[in-house]
């Protein structure tokens, strides 16, 4: 199972199929599109099969059942997912009428992952990478800004007065906040009337000790066995699952010796991706990679939408895209 076919927008719209459209504007620009997702992934969750009655209640469940294929979800690893990619760009640059000194490989969030990992791996000549909602930081880094730092720093943000944050500072700014496309803000009622330092160090304690304790558990599985759990709910191997607790690798350095261009874009209010502190690292090794640059993009999240993490993707910045593709291909 992957996000895009599982986690689409709320717009109840075609546009909340992210992808499917960015395909038809660079279409419409004249490029030549393959779309790739994820192994084992037959169809998504706005199937009109899945409005059948006997499905009213159980709508997730039947698509788990119907539509992913649990033997082959758990073959995927790391390494498979990169090798996929591979497969696909030889499959591409193989097609009759593809120009194969013009390729651009665009990849989004953890799809930008696995084409760095490609490109330091394979032989890939791509004119560019087009990277959207990348990490530079190591996997293990990010799932612990995810699971432990997160929800502090974004208390912390909520403008306030002095060491406290009160109900009423947090009921005026919470709207403002990324928080609000996580959680609900009763999740975060400060029961004594306000957040002190205290309360921060104690949340940031007991997500720390829960990160520690599901990486434990994480780690004694077999690297084979499905994760989370057997057919329908299984959408990797452990090992793939592994890797978010115990890979410290910065990502970025899969892209030091790409021949590559490569064009970041960061939404600043991504909930999954702490894109202010990224452009910071960036910052520190930029001097490394000359091929490398980073767009800032205010007011948009992980999908370059008004939503903190889902679509639909805003026009500007789709436009955005398409036309610096077409912009890409078209230099001579």
């Amino acid at each position: 199972m992957h996000d895009r076919h599982y986690l689409i927008g709320d717009s109840g719209t075609q546009a909340d199929f992210v992808f499917t459209c960015l395909a038809q504007g660079f279409l419409a620009a004249g490029l030549a599109v393959l779309r790739f997702d994820g192994r084992g992934v037959k169809g998504h969750l706005r199937d009109k099969t899945l409005d059948n009655p006997e499905y009213l209640f159980n709508r997730e469940l039947a698509y788990r059942r119907l539509f992913i294929d649990a033997a082959v979800r758990q073959t995927v690893t790391p390494q498979s997912q990169y090798d996929d990619l591979y497969t696909l760009c030889q499959y591409a640059v193989g097609l009759p009428h593809i120009d194969r000194h013009n390729l651009i490989l665009l990849g989004h969030s953890e799809g930008a992952i696995n084409i760095s990992r490609m490109v330091a791996h394979y032989p890939v000549a791509a004119k560019a990478l087009m990277l959207v909602s990348p990490t530079f930081c190591s996997m293990k880094q990010l799932m612990e800004w995810q699971l432990i730092h997160r929800t502090v720093a974004w208390l912390k943000a909520i403008p306030h007065t002095g060491d406290r944050l009160t109900l009423e500072d947090l009921k005026n700014g919470f709207g403002h906040s990324p928080l609000a496309f996580l959680q609900p803000i009763s999740s975060l009622l400060p029961y004594k009337g306000y957040w002190d330092g205290v309360d921060f160090d104690g949340m940031t304690a007991r997500l720390q000790a829960s990160f520690e304790q599901q990486r434990d558990i994480t780690l004694r599985h077999n690297d084979r066995e499905p994760w989370p759990a057997d057919a329908p709910f299984t959408q990797s191997s452990y090992a793939w699952w592994k890797q978010w607790y115990q890979n410290e690798t910065p990502e970025i350095e899969h892209l030091a010796r790409c021949q590559s261009r490569v064009l970041c874009y960061f939404g600043m209010m991504d909930t999954q991706v702490n894109a202010a502190a990224e452009a910071a690292r960036f910052e520190r090794v930029k001097h490394r990679f000359p091929h490398v640059d980073i767009t800032l993009l205010p007011d948009v999240g992980h999908t370059l939408g008004i939503h903190g993490l889902l679509g639909p993707i805003t026009t500007s910045c789709a436009a955005l895209l398409v036309r610096t593709a077409h912009d890409i291909v078209t230099a001579r």
